[in-house]
């Protein structure tokens, strides 16, 4: 496998992490909305 092709990889998986914590910090907030909203 070359160099490159693991880098590009690698970056997927961190892209792919930073997606998914983002997902769950807005949910997280999204729920204090609606909460401080009811």
């Amino acid at each position: 496998m070359p160099e490159n092709q693991i880098q590009v990889l690698n970056k997927h998986k961190v892209n792919i992490k930073l997606t998914q914590d983002y997902h769950k910090i807005n949910t997280k907030l999204t729920d204090k909305l609606q909460s401080i909203k009811n």
